[in-house]
Parts: structure tokens; C-alpha cells; sequence
């Protein structure tokens, strides 16, 4: 169950609006604002703030009951673009692109967030960049909480060359919980660090975003088709949710990994045998 426990008491349900930022909080860590809209009240509240590694559960338009995710689809309407090139769109203020009848943020005007703009299809495309960034890398919180952290991915699994492989091996470290591993989250670890598009997008976060409030990106240049859920206004379609993407492949022929609960285990095994 995907849950927000700090949200549990809340007496109306929350739904993302926006994201607001980030900053490093002295005793807490990172933390990420989020705006919500209470229901049925309709109450906008800025000041919420959660850890980083909640990033994964933090989609515009998606609905918490007593911090638990609604099961039912987030506001916006489901939709599909074909990018023939993400690294294309162009970086900017959300508030100089996202007009008030696309999406009127309560009143705001964006929180200084940045959006990527690309010209598809005959329309406006619209992609807040925390979301890109979560729909490419946070799978999972230990990839959330690394994403601006120097070397983040070193806290995560031994370095390896990038490149095509024709036999890849990840090894994780202990920064990586074993119980959070999937066969889908080490094929997109492999990509994240193997692949050299992906592993330059994945260092332009910290760089671009160092000293921000908001995150910034520069896409890998993929030929690429999003599926998301959004709202329109003319030819202008803001993504909410980034529900699938395509144009990535894995930088290698066979993929296997190691963990160290599964060494010690073995070892423990081993022990016990003897």
C-alpha cells in the first residue's frame, strides 16, 4: 500500500497540485514542498513539505484518503505524444508558458517551478521537470534520495563503465534495499548507469539544480513516445502524470546483479552446512 503517514490524520483528502521545490533541510535532509487541494473543501495549502524519498508517490493530480493513494485514476485526461526528441524541449519558468486557463495553480502563478516546452504534432507540450525526472530515474526512494546527492549512484551499486555490455553485473550496496529490488528496478538501474545518455541526464539534476529551489534537466535524446495523463486549453496540453515512456533500451545483452543480503544469506547458508 502506497502511503504518506504524515498525511494519515488529515480529515479531507489531499490532492497534488503541484510541485514547489526543493531544499535541504538541516537536521531533516532534502525536502520536497508539495501543494495540495483538499476536498471537499477546496483549500490550497504551499507549505507542505515531505522527504525526498517520496518523490515516487508524488504525481499532480493524484488523490491521497488519510495518506493512503487512491486506487482511481488522477485528475487530467489520459493522453499520448511522440517526441521525436526529448532532449529538445526548452527550459522554462512555469509561469511564462502555463497560462492560467490550461492550469490556474489556485491563484498562483507556479512557484518558480520549471516546465519543458516542446512543439509536437501540431501542439503545445507542456512537462514539469520534476516530473520527467521522476518518470525517468525515481523508481524507488533510494534512487529518489540519490538524485542530488554528489555520487549519488556510488552509494547505490559499485561504478561500472559506460557503455554497451555484452554481460553487465550490478552490484549493490547496502544503500540499495534488497527488499526494493525488481526485475524492472535493476533494468532501469542498468540503463540509469550504464547507458552513457542516460547516466549524463541523470548528473545534469545536481548540476543544473545546484543552488535552485526548483530541478532542471537536460533529457537524454530520445525518440520517444509519453503516455500521461494531462489537461488542455487549445493546443496547449500540460502533463500531470507521466504514465509511460518509451525509446530506452538496456546497454546490454545479459543483465544479472548481486546484493549483499543475498551474499550474506548465502554465507549464512554456507555456515550452517558446515
Amino acid at each position: 500500500m502506497l502511503t504518506i503517514a504524515s498525511w494519515a490524520l488529515e480529515p479531507e483528502d489531499l490532492e497534488i497540485l503541484w510541485l514547489a521545490g526543493h531544499y535541504q533541510h538541516p537536521k531533516l535532509g532534502r525536502q520536497i514542498r508539495v501543494v495540495t487541494r483538499s476536498d471537499p473543501s477546496g483549500n490550497i495549502d504551499d507549505r507542505r513539505v515531505l522527504p525526498i524519498g517520496l518523490l515516487p508517490l508524488l504525481k499532480p493530480g493524484r488523490v491521497f484518503s488519510r495518506g493512503t493513494i487512491r486506487d482511481l485514476p488522477g485528475n487530467g485526461t489520459p493522453m499520448s505524444a511522440h517526441i521525436p526528441n526529448l532532449a529538445g524541449g526548452e527550459d522554462l519558468d512555469a509561469a511564462d508558458c502555463v497560462s492560467m486557463s490550461l492550469y490556474p495553480f489556485g491563484g498562483h502563478r507556479g512557484w518558480g517551478q520549471r516546465v519543458l516546452r516542446y512543439f509536437v504534432d501540431g501542439k503545445i507540450l507542456l512537462i514539469p521537470t520534476f516530473e520527467l525526472i521522476r518518470a525517468l530515474f525515481l523508481h524507488n526512494k533510494a534512487l529518489a534520495r540519490a538524485i542530488l546527492q554528489p555520487a549519488g549512484l556510488i552509494n547505490l551499486a559499485t561504478p561500472v563503465e559506460p557503455g554497451f555490455h555484452e554481460k553487465l553485473q550490478i552490484d549493490f550496496t547496502w544503500g540499495m534495499p534488497r527488499r526494493s529490488l525488481n526485475r524492472d528496478i535493476v533494468r532501469e538501474f542498468a540503463w540509469i548507469t550504464a547507458d552513457p545518455a542516460a547516466r549524463t541526464a541523470w548528473d545534469s539534476v545536481l548540476d543544473l539544480s545546484r543552488g535552485s529551489h526548483y530541478v532542471s534537466i537536460k533529457p537524454p535524446p530520445l525518440d520517444t513516445r509519453i503516455d500521461f495523463r494531462g489537461v488542455r486549453w487549445k493546443t496547449a496540453h500540460l502533463v500531470l502524470e507521466i504514465t509511460g515512456i518509451s525509446g530506452r533500451s538496456l546497454p546490454c545483452n545479459y543483465l544479472s546483479y548481486s546484493h549483499p543480503a543475498e551474499r550474506s544469506l548465502r554465507a549464512s547458508n554456507l555456515k550452517s552446512e558446515s
